[in-house]
């Protein structure tokens, strides 16, 4: 149970990274998991080469920045299902490169990703979920003062329509560019958790279909709402565990799942929820209303 919760906190932060960039500044990206291969195999190399963990972290997340940093300047000058194909490349190319760089990444044989010393005594599960709660926080702190602030309004404004924004005086270059690194540093920290939370780094476990998860995780939550990402993460992350009885039909229930949940909540779970939210809200105010009008009668 403690595994299945730090997996789900993992996906949060590399699922919050990503509804920042599509959620907020409307930009799509399909090489999350390349991001967060990165950050993974980087953590994971400086470790096995020396390096303490709580060094080999947050370099992980900034070496995964400056990737985001050299995919989003090219990106911001395409849109749409374009932009979508460039990054859909970038993560094969980086899939490539953990396939076939061995002397660093282990090729196909993979990557041993060691976890951190701890001072106390406690279950190796145990003590790195704490770990990863102690990571996962402030982060999510962070994101929500970033969505919240005025780079947070103008990642909006550019997502309703990028002219007006333009004309408004944003500057479409830097906070496109800003949101592409926002989202590949989570991503990076989050792959720094993810290789010791496993255990063992491999090439398949950082694919086109995994960046389309990390997608479906923000979709099924809720777009444009940090809770959301980790609503999706929760689903995507105890849902195989719930369907593991079914074997061979464990896909297709899981597809099958998915598609219920994309008819009757297209806006996600959270888009769900506010919605009767505000039914419920303007209810009482029309019982209010008609409670004031009797009263005066």
């Amino acid at each position: 149970m403690i595994y299945i919760i730090s997996l789900v906190l993992v996906y949060s932060i590399a699922a919050v990274g990503l509804d920042i960039l599509m959620g907020y500044s409307g930009q799509v990206c399909f090489g999350q998991a390349g991001f967060v291969a990165v950050g993974a195999y980087t953590t994971a190399f400086l470790v096995k080469n020396g390096f303490s963990y709580w060094v080999s972290l947050p370099i992980g997340g900034i070496v995964a920045a400056l990737t985001g940093l050299m995919i989003g300047l090219p990106a911001i000058r395409i849109r749409g299902h374009y932009l979508a194909l460039a990054t859909m490349s970038f993560a094969y190319i980086i899939h490539l490169i953990l396939v076939h760089w061995e002397s660093v990444t282990g090729g196909p044989r993979g990557l041993i990703a060691a976890r951190p010393s701890w001072p106390f005594s406690f279950e190796k599960d145990k003590y790195f979920y704490f770990v990863i709660i102690f990571i996962v926080i402030p982060l999510f702190i962070v994101a929500r003062n970033i969505v919240k602030s005025k780079y947070g309004r103008a990642f909006l404004a550019i997502q309703k329509d990028e002219i007006v924004s333009k004309s408004m005086g944003i500057n479409l270059t830097i906070y496109k560019t800003l949101a592409f690194i926002v989202c590949s540093f989570y991503a990076g920290v989050a792959g720094g958790l993810y290789g010791p939370l496993i255990g063992f780094l491999d090439p398949l476990s950082f694919t086109i279909l995994d960046s389309a998860l990390y997608i479906m995780m923000i979709v099924l939550g809720g777009r444009g709402t940090l809770v959301g990402a980790f609503i999706g993460a929760a689903f995507f992350a105890i849902l195989p565990e719930v369907l593991r009885e079914a074997k061979k039909w464990q896909e297709l229930a899981f597809g099958l799942t998915f598609i219920c949940f994309l008819i009757f909540m297209p806006n996600g779970v959270m888009g769900f929820i506010r919605r009767y939210q505000v039914s419920f809200v303007e209810k009482i105010r029309e019982m209010e209303f008609l409670r004031h009008y009797f009263e005066e009668k």
